[in-house]
């Protein structure tokens, strides 16, 4: 028997959204998923380049963590992009963990179950409020150091 739908907005938020969405959003909505799509492509290949996967993987992540942020996204206004410290961070992993494994797809799909958990117990318990309390140097300075690491990392392409 089916549930009531009071009962399945609780665990599926869009739900409540699609009732009361207006039509006439419908044309600009899809006119600015289309232009985000066009300029993710080359930036999602390039994030798996980074981490040293194949570019497909990067496309095949864009796609399911696209509609898994529209879908349960907490705010119209966020960005649930990739990002090339996420890109780093993956392909640190894999280059540490690939002494002990062969399978680098393996790895990949471990973190993200473990990343998947951390931020859900997160979400949960609530704690993100304790990010106001990270200096924006600190960030400034991860972000300075990423495009660094990027920029060596590329440097033999240019020359």
């Amino acid at each position: 028997m089916l549930e009531p739908i009071k009962d399945r907005v609780s665990w599926a938020p869009f739900l409540r959204e699609l009732r009361s969405y207006p039509r006439s959003n419908l044309r600009f909505d899809l006119q600015a998923g289309l232009t985000v799509a066009v300029f993710a492509i080359p930036q999602v290949m390039a994030y798996a380049m980074l981490a040293g996967l194949s570019p497909a993987y990067g496309l095949y992540a864009a796609v399911i963590m696209s509609i898994t942020a529209a879908l349960w996204g907490s705010s119209p206004f966020t960005n649930t992009g990739p990002t090339n410290s996420a890109a780093l961070l993956t392909g640190a992993v894999i280059i540490t963990m690939s002494a002990n494994h062969s399978d680098p797809l393996q790895i990949v799909f471990n973190l993200i179950i473990l990343v998947g958990l951390i931020r859900l117990t997160m979400g949960l318990f609530r704690v993100g409020w304790i990010l106001r309390y990270v200096p924006e140097s600190a960030l400034i300075g991860f972000t300075a150091g990423a495009a660094f690491l990027i920029a060596m990392g590329q440097l033999h392409h240019l020359l």
